[in-house]
């Protein structure tokens, strides 16, 4: 978890600021906007982040409890992985159904990722 929350701070504070994205967006030509065009308010970029690290918090439990905790791992370990290879796939549809393009986390917070 210690490496998740720095990642996450960091994707929060990035896309709150005036540039609404990180430097991989900004590089890209990229923001997080909402779907009006608008600058997302502290509370979407926050929902935003949340809703999008769920899958790889899953996986990095997994992981801890498999080499830290247990190192033949057992049903915990097993659930968490199976947790998070269903949440991962599930994320990632609505990018590839949607015309939009818009992710789960991007649809729950009322964000969208956009051309500047």
């Amino acid at each position: 978890m210690t490496d998740v929350i720095p990642l996450f701070a960091y994707c929060v504070v990035a896309e709150a600021s005036r540039w609404q994205g990180t430097i991989g967006k900004r590089a890209m030509k990229l923001q997080v906007s909402t779907p009006q065009g608008g600058r997302p308010g502290i509370g979407r970029v926050l929902a935003r982040n949340l809703v999008k690290f769920v899958p790889w918090q899953f996986a990095h439990m997994a992981l801890f409890h498999e080499f830290a905790v247990n190192w033949e791992g057992g049903p915990l370990a097993d659930a968490l992985v199976i947790v998070a290879a269903i949440l991962i796939p599930a994320w990632l549809a609505p990018v590839a159904l949607r015309k939009d393009h818009r992710g789960f986390h991007d649809l729950l917070a009322g964000t969208q990722v956009v051309g500047r």
